[in-house]
């Protein structure tokens, strides 16, 4: 029989989706959940490592559907699937349907025997039955003035109007919204000519440079394409919310020189105070990171997963703490913090590395990082 794995950024959420499936459900269907983050899973988020081992817990020669929430959770669930063994993984099935109507239709199929095939189909119809219980017809579809329908999509031209474009807040704020979308979308800078590059990547999105005044094409194609251009032209005409703050300040041009005994020098300030002492020029050290290759590449992509969650949980504390000591907006920088140590272009990197050349996690990792930067 088809197992299944449910997967939320939500303990409580799947946790009551299941004892709600539980009520319709054949007793010989082997369901599991993986979700929340953290050491106790109270935090919101995903975990690849815990979608992994659920799947592996109910899988079977007829295979597995997996049902996910929004955004990261997808990534996750594919990552998972990744990490997994062969011959597990050419029997996983991800599917697109809603989380709590698929679940309770699929089941509902699973328990009259159905392939895994015929059980997505109909998860993913789950929605019609509500949308026509409450007289909703199918909307034809509709593309507004603003978007002109492009090769397997639609775009839209912009002008970043926030002093700094897409640096790293709005940067980060940009990557979340494309990315809780089912559209696949690009980005690309028309006024410096660069890109497109994937909207779900925030280190991507940084090598545009699009600053201020730059023009932009956004492009989506899929199911929420219109849905996702709206909302992130949205975002980018309301200038990410930067438009009130302050100018910052001009540049000052400073000459380098020695200066005279008891004469001082006019420097740029960065924080308030005063700091009286010897000037010392700091050099962080770069640690030295073994380049041994690892017998057992599966492993070592494992633990790089297990080092990446770490870090996300570490990230996640220092945010809060930050939040209840200088307020919501002084902690923001580490959405993008958290953005950049997801990015799947990044984790793509690391992982083909492990894979393909037995380097070790910590190598792998530090070599990708380099290329990305």
């Amino acid at each position: 029989m088809v197992g299944f794995v449910l997967v939320s950024h939500s303990r409580d959420l799947a946790k009551g989706l299941l004892a709600l499936i539980k009520q319709v459900a054949s007793p010989d269907v082997p369901v599991a959940i993986a979700a929340g983050a953290g050491p106790d899973h109270t935090d919101f988020g995903t975990d690849a490592i815990e979608i992994m081992e659920a799947i592996q817990n109910v899988s079977s020669p007829d295979g597995v559907v997996v049902l996910m929430d929004l955004g990261s959770a997808v990534l996750s669930a594919q990552m998972a699937i990744d990490l997994l063994p062969p011959e597990i993984s050419s029997g996983v099935r991800l599917c697109a349907a809603p989380l709590v109507e698929g679940s309770m239709a699929a089941i509902v199929q699973a328990g009259l025997g159905s392939d895994a095939d015929t059980i997505c189909r109909e998860a993913e119809g789950a929605l019609l039955p509500k949308r026509q219980q409450v007289g909703v017809e199918e909307p034809a579809a509709e593309v507004s003035p603003a978007a002109s329908e492009a090769v397997g999509g639609l775009k839209r031209t912009l002008v970043l109007k926030n002093r700094y474009g897409l640096h790293a807040r709005p940067a980060s704020r940009f990557v979340q919204t494309a990315g809780s979308f089912d559209a696949v979308v690009q980005v690309r800078d028309l006024t410096n000519q660069k890109g497109p590059v994937s909207a779900r990547s925030l280190n991507a999105v940084a090598t545009l440079g699009a600053v201020g005044g730059h023009e932009i094409e956004i492009s989506a194609s899929g199911l929420q394409a219109q849905e996702a251009l709206d909302a992130l032209g949205k975002m980018v005409d309301e200038g990410f919310g930067e438009l009130g703050e302050e100018s910052a300040p001009e540049e000052v041009a400073l000459e380098e020189r020695i200066p005279v005994e008891g004469e001082g020098i006019r420097g740029l300030p960065i924080a308030e105070g005063v700091a009286v002492g010897p000037l010392y020029h700091y050099r962080p050290v770069i640690p030295v990171v073994s380049q041994a290759l690892t017998e057992n590449p599966q492993a070592e992509r494992a633990r790089l997963q297990q080092a990446i969650q770490t870090v996300a949980q570490q990230i996640s504390q220092r945010s809060q703490q930050t939040q209840r000591t200088l307020g919501k907006s002084q902690a923001a920088i580490f959405e993008a913090h958290q953005l950049i140590l997801q990015d799947p272009e990044l984790q793509a990197i690391a992982t083909q590395r492990i894979l393909e050349k037995s380097e070790n996690a910590a190598y792998a990792w530090q070599q990708a990082s380099e290329q990305i930067a």
